[in-house]
């Protein structure tokens, strides 16, 4: 049992944020119950496979400039409705709830010989992390400060680009081009960047891009998503 839980279990009861039924938590049992989890992903960018295969087409094709990529659960239902109110809601109780889940994955991770040197949360740019007065993926990694080590400074977001939900796969590569800047190569040999959903992957390959073309240390660049949506298009 995580800290989180020993902590909340002291604690007077709550109502769950989704069904607003008495919790010792944020989100329920019952309700965390819903949480849509595939155990079968694509080995290079973790989008749903049939049981049979190992990697999806679109990877076969044409993989994702980060090396492996990970998550937690599906972006759909509870889990979906609970990302935005953690994103767009200022909900930080959420971002605790599914910080010791994302600490919980980590460990799994490590014990499957995963290891990492040190993780980089996915970067706001200054402009959105003004709005929005926090930055959600950091908040999903505060329980972590102990275990490794968080590298929020070495890579920046230098291009303030539009919302990429509305936008075509062309037009999110597009758009996520030449979005960030490292202010010096990185020295580790193996990161894992974390971001909350992957949906394309835009985002994410364009940051993976941007290390591995210009941190020549870097042998491993994994991707760690607390939720990953099911799309048809190509994800890279």
């Amino acid at each position: 049992m995580g800290i989180y839980s020993r902590i909340a279990k002291s604690l007077p009861l709550q109502c769950c944020i989704v069904c607003a039924e008495p919790s010792f938590h944020v989100v329920c049992q019952s309700c965390a119950n819903e949480f849509s989890i595939t155990a079968k992903r694509c080995l290079s960018c973790a989008l749903p496979l049939n049981q049979s295969l190992e990697y999806c087409g679109n990877c076969l094709r044409t993989s994702p400039s980060f090396h492996s990529a990970f998550t937690l659960y599906d972006y759909e239902g509870v889990v979906a409705y609970l990302i935005k109110k953690m994103k767009y809601d200022a909900r930080l109780s959420v971002a605790q709830f599914f910080a010791e889940k994302v600490s919980e994955k980590i460990d799994d991770m490590q014990s499957s010989g995963h290891h990492y040197d040190v993780i980089i949360p996915m970067p706001l740019h200054k402009k959105r992390l003004r709005e929005r007065g926090y930055n959600q993926v950091v908040e999903l990694l505060k329980t972590l400060d102990k275990k490794m080590p968080i590298d929020t400074r070495s890579v920046q977001r230098v291009k303030s680009t539009v919302p990429l939900t509305d936008l075509s796969l062309a037009q999110r590569k597009k758009e996520i081009k030449g979005a960030f800047s490292l202010a010096e190569p990185l020295t580790h040999k193996r990161i894992l960047l974390v971001d909350d959903v992957m949906t394309s992957g835009s985002s994410l390959n364009e940051l993976a891009t941007t290390i591995l073309k210009q941190s020549p240390a870097v042998v491993c660049c994994d991707a760690l998503t607390l939720s990953r949506a099911h799309l048809i298009e190509s994800q890279t």
